[in-house]
């Protein structure tokens, strides 16, 4: 009997312990800056009645709602917060204009009332993302280069918010980090940030892949993550070596000059025959 009695009992408690649960909760991992955001917290009482529930964004709450009393919902001001109360409601909140200070964790609990005063809590995380509407720009090359010249260049991507990553790839392939000039990457009052990585490159006669003798630089910058924002930018600038012999010593420039002058003088001299064939003297 006793035995019976502590099993009856543990099956009564699991009932008890079951019976508030949340069964639909949604925090957007990611999200623009500026933008409006819904975080959805869904849940069951069976035959329990609702004490409240509760928002937190790492661990300070922000947002109550309490069916019992004459204002049921109440939000508590918390910096990068800015719930819409009108549009807010017992399952799901509304935040708007968002910033890099609304980053963080945040809780739903749901408690039951008298006499069990259950509580289920779940979290999810929100990043704020915020990219350049510039796409990242080279500069610093030449037009041409001969094997042996040293390149350089500069990529500057931004302003974004986390900090642009940018990676240098010649010819397709990753660039040796003894190539790389990298920058401090400068904070901007917006709370945003801009970033340059410079190149450092002497080319060999082997970087300057056929069928048109040309380098190709790429300059590849990511934000955060990739998808489903387009944070990836590649720029692709090919240099174009000088033929042989197009550079002259001054010697050959000389004769090339001359031999222009002789051939000049010669279509001079025709021109002036056929006009005095056409129009002899009298």
């Amino acid at each position: 009997m006793y035995l019976r009695s502590l099993q009856s009992f543990a099956l009564t408690c699991s009932c008890v312990i079951n019976a508030l649960r949340i069964t639909n909760f949604s925090v957007p991992q990611k999200a623009d800056h500026g933008s409006m955001v819904t975080l959805r917290c869904d849940f069951e009482l069976e035959n329990e009645k609702l004490n409240s529930l509760k928002w937190y964004k790492d661990e300070v709450e922000f947002y109550r709602y309490i069916p019992r009393e004459n204002s049921e919902k109440q939000v508590f001001p918390q910096i990068g917060i800015t719930v819409d109360e009108k549009h807010s409601d017992l399952n799901k909140v509304i935040l708007r204009n968002l910033t890099f200070k609304s980053n963080g964790k945040y809780d739903c609990e749901v408690s039951s009332d008298r006499p069990s005063f259950q509580t289920d809590t779940m979290s999810g995380n929100l990043t704020v993302y915020a990219y350049s509407p510039y796409d990242p720009h080279i500069a610093g090359f030449a037009t041409s280069y001969l094997p042996g010249e040293l390149i350089q260049a500069n990529c500057s991507a931004g302003p974004s918010n986390p900090p642009p990553q940018i990676e240098w790839f010649i010819n397709e392939e990753e660039a040796a980090h003894n190539h790389l000039i990298t920058y401090a990457t400068t904070y901007l009052p917006n709370g945003m940030f801009h970033k340059v990585v410079g190149l450092r490159f002497i080319a060999m006669e082997n970087d300057f892949r056929p069928p048109r003798n040309t380098i190709t630089f790429q300059c590849k910058v990511t934000v955060g993550v990739m998808e489903p924002w387009n944070a990836l930018k590649i720029i692709h600038r090919t240099l174009q070596p000088y033929q042989i012999g197009q550079r002259f010593t001054a010697d050959e420039t000389a004769t090339n000059h001359s031999s222009g002058v002789h051939g000049l003088q010669g279509i001079i001299f025709i021109i002036i025959i056929s006009i005095m064939t056409l129009f002899p003297l009298k």
